[in-house]
C-alpha cells in the first residue's frame, strides 16, 4: 500500500504543469465549497477534510494549495457540515462552553 501511493504521488507530481504555467482547476473555485464536502482544485475529488487529502496525497500543505491556486487565507480547508458536527460535539461534552 506504502509503494502504491508513492507510486501514485510521483505520477503526479511529473504531470503536474510547470512552475511558470497558470494550473487549470478540476472545476470552477466557486463550486468547490459545498455545506457538506469540498472538491479539490488539484484533482476533482471530493473531501470533508480537504487538509488530510492535501498532505497524504499531494504533498501539500494548506498554504501550499491556496498560493498555487490563489485563494484567500479565508478559503476553508473543512466542509460546514463538519465543523457544525464538530461544534455540536463539543458542547455536547461541555467543552465548548
Amino acid at each position: 500500500m506504502v509503494v502504491m501511493e508513492a507510486l501514485i504521488r510521483l505520477k503526479r507530481m511529473l504531470t503536474r504543469p510547470p512552475v511558470g504555467a497558470a494550473p487549470v482547476p478540476a472545476l470552477p473555485v466557486e463550486q468547490s465549497v459545498t455545506e457538506n464536502f469540498l472538491v479539490c482544485l488539484e484533482t476533482g475529488t471530493r473531501h470533508v477534510v480537504l487538509r488530510r487529502h492535501l498532505a497524504e496525497t499531494l504533498g501539500m500543505s494548506p498554504a501550499e494549495y491556496r498560493a498555487r491556486w490563489n485563494l484567500p487565507d479565508s478559503y476553508p480547508m473543512t466542509a460546514a457540515i463538519y465543523e457544525k458536527r464538530r461544534h455540536a460535539a463539543r458542547h455536547a461534552t461541555g467543552a465548548g462552553r
